[in-house]
């Protein structure tokens, strides 16, 4: 991630940038972490294992960054840095 800006995501068969989710900023502190969260969030939520990373297609991918967005924006919205219990509930696996 680019903080604010673009979200790049190189594999050996896609290159593709993603506008990061724009929300009312209280606090970044916890943004990136939260993002990783939700990409790891995502890899288990769609049954992505290692092995399959390279011949992911790009819908899936699509699917997976978006989860990261939105565990990062969610963080930015409070001056916490950590998704609220609320947020945590909603995406169980």
């Amino acid at each position: 991630t680019a903080g604010a800006g673009t979200i790049s995501l190189r594999t050996s068969s896609i290159s593709k940038e993603y506008l990061a989710k724009q929300v009312e900023t209280v606090s970044t502190i916890g943004a990136g972490d939260n993002f990783n969260a939700g990409l790891i969030y995502g890899l288990l939520k769609y049954d992505v294992r290692y092995r399959h990373l390279d011949t992911l297609d790009e819908i899936t991918w699509d699917k997976i960054i978006q989860c990261g967005t939105e565990f990062a924006a969610e963080v930015c919205r409070s001056v916490n840095n950590y998704v609220s219990p609320e947020f945590a509930s909603k995406h169980k696996l």
